[in-house]
């Protein structure tokens, strides 16, 4: 993935490459987007560039939809791809702290209204309403200081407010857990929508235990994966956030 440090990188190479979808036609979020991007995965990225309700913002899936386009961000054969993801993760890159980052320029810090600021999908109807399904949760082990990266369904409650769902097993379970026995019930996380490529993927999920187990610090495993380290901004609650181009 070097070269490729963000989802506007993405969306280029995959031009190029003649796999994104773009769909400029109104896009309804209410089971609309969902049922396209259930209708192409296996398919090309989708790109909705005209979200209903939601002008100006755009919603891409299907990022990581096949091996193929796994293997080409990486630069290898899809064969290789699992000796590649190996090999990443036991050489990691550390991330870095920067001090500002473009991610932060139309910042908000009163006034907050998830629903409007944020183009929020519902996809099922039996969903109880609309949720951040990929926002990627950050946290740092308070003893050891590693990040920790996972996605959580975060259902929108109400304008400044969600609840998330933490399923046993799960690393960030074991750092919530961490911070109680510290006698600490606020736990500093922040919530990343649209970070890049390495990041997502060094970040998705149970079915890579085996290469980033509890302790494991999945930043380094994303500057792995794209040849440079992760960037991390403070955000405006003084948690860490990914920064984003």
């Amino acid at each position: 993935m070097r070269g490729i440090t963000s989802l506007s990188d993405f969306v280029n190479q995959a031009r190029q490459h003649d796999d994104l979808l773009e769909i400029a036609r109104p896009a309804d979020p209410y089971l609309e987007i969902a049922a396209v991007a259930r209708a192409t995965d296996g398919g090309p990225a989708v790109l909705f560039k005209n979200v209903t309700g939601h002008p100006g913002r755009s919603i891409i899936s299907n990022i990581f939809g096949n091996r193929q386009r796994i293997a080409r961000l990486c630069g290898v054969e899809a064969d290789y791809l699992p000796r590649y993801m190996a090999d990443a993760a036991l050489a990691p890159i550390p991330s870095v702290e920067v001090k500002e980052a473009p991610s932060q320029k139309n910042s908000k810090t009163s006034g907050i209204d998830i629903f409007a600021q944020v183009p929020l999908t519902q996809q099922t109807l039996d969903d109880a309403g609309y949720a951040i399904t990929g926002g990627l949760v950050l946290a740092r082990d308070p003893e050891t200081g590693a990040f920790n990266g996972s996605y959580h369904r975060m259902r929108v409650l109400s304008k400044d407010c969600t609840c998330i769902t933490i399923q046993a097993g799960r690393h960030l379970l074991e750092i919530v857990r961490k911070f109680r026995r510290q006698g600490r019930n606020q736990i500093p996380i922040t919530v990343n929508i649209g970070a890049g490529p390495a990041v997502l993927l060094a970040c998705s999920g149970s079915t890579q235990q085996t290469l980033t187990p509890f302790g494991y610090d999945e930043l380094g495993f994303a500057g792995a994966l794209q040849g440079e380290p992760a960037q991390t901004l403070r955000s405006c609650s003084k948690a860490l956030s990914i920064r984003r181009n």
